[in-house]
């Protein structure tokens, strides 16, 4: 059996407790970061430390910029999209004097851009979907040596409305007070439910993640990449 992620070698981290409440995901371990690069990356380094996690799972929302991408999706490429030295002659989104760079978890997916600021235009450092801390989780898992997974569900079109659309919709990702919620919003809320079963049912299996998704016909990789 694959070393897949369980309850007990897994941290799942949210940036707030409106985005994934732990109800929702019981027997598993999650952190609430609060927003933003440090404070995912201060969160989740102390809490990596005490549990000694092999797996980490960042889920949350984030902003659109892709057209047509909605609901769950997988992200494969992350970028820091607020990092820009480029008058000392470095990349922009990339750090100087650092190897990390632009960080691959490899397999299929969207690319994330991270950055300290809610966007409402597109960026000048082009990716699928933009969010507020995944970047640095990852960092933080590479230098820890942890696996680290990414799944982002999408809240807004990163657009004028996004401020709206980001607060109507930030809990939507799960299934929450269903009353006066549209079907869709049930719907959506349903797949992510879903993919988080989908851990549990990876350890019974010995299947990985992808494996799962690929054989499991109530949840195909094309409803989770959008």
């Amino acid at each position: 059996m694959q070393n897949n992620p369980r309850p007990d070698n897994t941290l799942i981290v949210v940036a707030l407790e409106d985005e994934l409440p732990s109800i929702h995901v019981p027997g598993w371990r999650v952190l609430y970061t609060g927003v933003g690069k440090i404070n995912a990356a201060i969160a989740a380094t102390e809490a990596c430390l005490v549990h000694r996690p092999e797996h980490l799972i960042n889920y949350g929302t984030a902003g659109g910029l892709r057209p047509g991408l909605r609901g769950l999706v997988r992200v494969h490429h992350l970028m820091q999209r607020d990092m820009d030295v480029r008058p000392l002659g470095f990349p922009l989104g990339h750090t100087p004097f650092d190897v990390t760079g632009h960080i691959e978890l490899g397999g299929s997916g969207v690319t994330c851009g991270t950055g300290d600021h809610f966007v409402t235009s597109p960026p000048e450092l082009q990716t699928d979907i933009v969010d507020m801390e995944a970047y640095a989780l990852a960092k933080v898992c590479r230098h820890l040596g942890m696996t680290f997974h990414c799944w982002k569900y999408i809240s807004d079109q990163a657009n004028d409305a996004a401020p709206t659309d980001w607060a109507t919709h930030v809990a939507h990702g799960f299934i929450t007070r269903l009353s006066g919620h549209s079907r869709r919003v049930r719907l959506e809320g349903a797949v992510t439910l879903r993919f988080f079963s989908c851990f549990a049912k990876c350890t019974r299996s010995g299947l990985s993640i992808a494996e799962f998704v690929r054989v499991d016909t109530d949840m195909p990789l094309t409803a989770l990449t959008g």
